[in-house]
């Protein structure tokens, strides 16, 4: 494996730049070599990347807590502790995307990988290219780490109910939504078809805008909402597209008007 390979290669499917801002790296191993060609690679491959290296696996926890990284990507054999051992040291204090990298592959190492909480697992190659993969990886568990947390701070919190629909089946619901089609569980909405709640002669419409990427997030739509119960209400929805676990999906917001016409009808007179 060399540099002038490594060089040459032109990825017929460049990685995804739909993340803007950077990924930070923290890569551990216990060969330097290793580091500073994996360094070159993934920086080479997606110019959001940033890694910084170290070859002792026992700072790794105190690199994390006194810096700002978004991935951890970590060789499996290593003299002081193994990968599988670090992953499980990391997991245990700090909820942040870990890649096993390793020559040493095997389901074995790969199913110790994922009892510790690995987020995923890579094996080592000698064609450069799999440095594409690697990359591909890390944007990946990256990309879904900043969706959840997203989703944790803004989506749960939010009075309006809340839907992601990969075409119109949910893949995640808030409370708002369960509560908003009077379901118990948020849970339970997952996989369901969004518009079985939509009055029939509605559907159309809202098939269009849960399904077009054009004029995202401007428009609101309205739409008589049944739910469990049977009782029709007015809604109004806005979706917007959004990259879901890697996969086209739209974020919905939508906003019950009845309850907010009663409440206008309880203002008291001017």
């Amino acid at each position: 494996m060399g540099d002038r390979r490594a060089r040459g290669l032109n990825p017929a499917n460049p990685p995804d730049n739909s993340l803007d801002n950077e990924i930070r790296v923290l890569h551990v191993d216990d060969e330097d070599d290793q580091l500073h060609f994996t360094k070159q690679m993934l920086e080479s491959f997606d110019h959001c990347i940033k890694v910084e290296s170290t070859t002792k696996p026992e700072e790794v926890v105190d690199r994390l807590n006194s810096g700002r990284f978004d991935c951890v990507v970590s060789d499996y054999q290593m003299p002081v502790m193994d990968g599988v051992e670090l992953a499980g040291r990391i997991k245990s204090v700090k909820d942040i995307p870990l890649i096993i990298y390793t020559g040493k592959g095997s389901a074995e190492v790969a199913r110790k990988a994922f009892e510790a909480k690995a987020d995923d697992y890579v094996q080592k190659e000698m064609e450069p290219a799999h440095y594409l993969v690697l990359a591909r990886r890390i944007r990946h568990a990256v990309e879904r780490s900043r969706m959840k947390e997203l989703y944790g701070t803004v989506v749960n919190g939010s009075r309006d109910a809340v839907a992601i629909v990969e075409g119109s089946k949910i893949v995640y619901a808030n409370q708002a939504m369960a509560e908003l089609v009077l379901s118990d569980d948020p849970l339970q909405l997952k996989s369901m078809d969004l518009l079985r709640w939509v009055e029939k002669k509605d559907r159309p419409g809202i098939r269009k805008a849960i399904r077009s990427r054009k004029e995202a997030g401007s428009k609101l739509h309205r739409f008589t909402l049944v739910d469990n119960g049977g009782r029709h209400r007015q809604v109004e929805a806005q979706c917007n597209p959004i990259a879901y676990a890697g996969r086209p999906a739209n974020l919905c917001f939508i906003r019950d008007l009845t309850e907010n016409d009663v409440d206008k009808l309880r203002l008291p007179h001017a």
